[in-house]
């Protein structure tokens, strides 16, 4: 739970902190951010059914925007890769 009397600390490890990429990724780049989001879905025991399921779903705004971007049959093709490394 949320503590609205708790003093905001600057240094603390915990806290969600956006961040923006001043230049666009190369190719390489855009495939090891996908993969590494396939990766930790199913390290938490995802299907991949469940997986391609959050890539439709706008609410997880990177994958989302990853199938917006490259298709369905990209993401397939990606989730099936990282399954069978």
């Amino acid at each position: 739970m949320s503590n609205p009397d708790r003093e905001f600390d600057a240094d603390d490890p915990l806290a969600l902190v956006p961040a923006v990429m001043d230049m666009p990724m190369d190719e390489a780049s855009y495939r090891q951010m996908a993969e590494t989001f396939v990766e930790e879905y199913m390290l938490l025991g995802f299907s991949d059914e469940k997986i391609i399921g959050l890539f439709h779903n706008p609410f997880y705004r990177a994958t989302h925007e990853i199938l917006k971007s490259k298709g369905e049959s990209y993401v397939t093709e990606l989730i099936k890769g990282v399954r069978n490394g």
